[in-house]
């Protein structure tokens, strides 16, 4: 659950403001990182690819669980953590421009869903580290790592959107118990009011998440595992790359605890 799927004028003006600040900055250092170290201009068609696929899944709706895609996790895979948060900004300010959620939280969006690629790439890296020893089919250590690391990071998304409603409850709360109670009602039964208002609407929204948040994350995982054998068979460079060439080659060569006939063949 990376999108907040909120209106402009809901969220309280120092919450956007600081998401759009750090984005911001976040994105600035990655642009400045990326043009030293990494040839941007070559990236650009990768990024736009994979910023393109991701509006995409997240402009469809699998019914009845009112859920969609995001492919957050394979574009960090294939970008890299320089990469994947200029993905993010695109694809949230795309969606945001068709009315999926309001502009002045495309700099959360894009916070939470850059630190959901992130993630997701760490601990696919990481967990192909780890696996290597129990799993030997370096295909089936692909998918079982790629379904580990998507619900993850997909847990710690929905965290983080949670923190977000969390954070704007309470004044979205009082403004709603105000609106309700009227001039002539007393500042301590506002502040009740708005107390009961703010525990009932978080926490309804914490359990519809916890219901049916799972489901969707079993959902991404079974498709960026699918996709992630794919890409392992066809291009094995493009998984777990950070952008170097030194990366790439690494993913293409040989699995050494693998037999010469589990061992993947390189294509391109």
């Amino acid at each position: 659950m990376s999108h907040i799927h909120i209106p402009d004028g809901v969220l309280p003006v120092w919450l956007w403001t600081c998401g759009w600040a750090v984005a911001i900055i976040w994105v600035m250092v990655v642009c400045t990182v990326g043009r030293k170290h990494w040839d941007l201009r070559r990236k650009v068609p990768l990024v736009g690819i994979c910023a393109a696929l991701m509006v995409i899944a997240m402009a469809l709706e699998i019914a009845p669980l009112d859920y969609h895609l995001n492919l957050s996790v394979i574009t960090g895979i294939i970008l890299g953590p320089i990469l994947a948060p200029l993905a993010a900004l695109i694809t949230e300010t795309f969606l945001a421009l068709v009315g999926h959620g309001g502009v002045t939280v495309i700099g959360l969006n894009t916070l939470v869903l850059s630190i959901e690629m992130i993630a997701g790439w760490a601990l696919f890296a990481g967990l192909r580290i780890v696996l290597r020893r129990v799993i030997r089919n370096i295909r089936t250590r692909t998918a079982v790592s790629g379904a580990i690391a998507t619900v993850l990071a997909l847990a710690l998304a929905t965290s983080l959107t949670v923190g977000v409603v969390a954070l704007a409850t309470p004044a979205l709360s009082a403004r709603r118990a105000e609106a309700q109670a009227g001039a002539s009602t007393t500042a301590q039964a506002r502040q009740a009011a708005s107390d009961s208002a703010d525990q009932l609407s978080l926490s309804t929204f914490i359990a519809v998440v916890a219901v049916l948040g799972p489901f969707g994350w079993a959902i991404e995982a079974s498709v960026t595992s699918v996709a992630l054998v794919y890409l392992q068979r066809l291009r094995p460079g493009t998984l777990g790359s950070n952008g170097s060439k030194k990366g790439a080659a690494d993913e293409t060569a040989p699995d050494p605890l693998l037999s010469s006939e589990e061992a993947p063949d390189a294509v391109g």
